[in-house]
């Protein structure tokens, strides 16, 4: 079991992020889903904006760090949308975090991410709130960081894709979104699957090896460091998160 924190978006606490607590928890997950806005909501993209900038960062922050302070420090830090970057901001002050769940933004990665902690990034393609230029440099950077990185992107979905009371809401997006996300949960509390990425790496020793790296179904996204897989493939990034008894 995880424990993990969901953050709501700018509309605030709604059935989203409870249906979605309800939903992991019947996993057998412990979810908490602080309330930022203490019960307000909004109901159109307008209201969210002027509810959040009224409210502001450091105000939501300072709330987000004390719904958490009681919290284990590996409690799986998510969120949506706006919720990301509240998750992002924790992050650096909760670096044994066991993973981290960006749902619908891209956010700042610390600078104190340690080697190998897993991140699952879920976007529209294209996102109206996230321009592609944008997304691609926030790659870029976070190829260059030890982050263990995954990232699924929903070609015609809108922004909050998962949310079934916007305009956003694509039905099969938003499936494959939470199958995805309780199988990520799910790869934290299993051993088997959590080894560290690089550890297989030095496995690599043809082709082969890395066709079957890049076809294993416990995939990790990682950067390969190891020489033998860089003569190979030099932009290597999915790798097996099982041991070597897999072979």
């Amino acid at each position: 079991m995880a424990t993990v924190i969901l953050f709501h978006s700018a509309y605030g606490l709604r059935p989203l992020e409870r249906d979605a607590a309800e939903r992991l928890a019947a996993a057998g997950h412990q979810v908490v889903t602080p309330d930022l806005y203490d019960g307000r909501v909004a109901g159109s993209i307008g209201e969210a904006v002027a509810l959040r900038d009224g409210i502001g960062w450091r105000t939501l922050f300072e709330r987000a760090e004390r719904a958490v302070a009681d919290l284990p420090a590996t409690a799986v830090l998510g969120g949506f949308s706006m919720g990301a970057a509240v998750a992002a901001t924790l992050w650096a002050k909760r670096p044994k975090t066991a993973g981290l769940l960006f749902l619908h933004s891209i956010a700042e990665l610390p600078a104190n991410a340690r080697t190998g902690v897993p991140l699952q990034l879920h976007l529209a393609d294209p996102d109206p709130f996230e321009p592609a230029e944008e997304v691609a440099a926030w790659r870029a950077a976070a190829a260059e960081t030890p982050i263990a990185l995954e990232i699924f992107t929903y070609p015609g979905a809108g922004h909050i894709y998962t949310d079934p009371t916007l305009a956003d809401h694509d039905a099969v997006a938003a499936r494959l979104t939470w199958d995805r996300v309780e199988r990520f949960l799910a790869r934290l509390q299993d051993p088997a699957r959590s080894f560290r990425a690089e550890s297989c790496l030095q496995y690599v020793r043809s082709q082969q090896d890395v066709d079957r790296l890049l076809s294993c179904p416990y995939r990790w996204v990682a950067r390969a460091r190891r020489t033998s897989s860089e003569r190979l493939i030099p932009s290597l990034r999915l790798t097996c998160g099982a041991s070597p008894k897999c072979r």
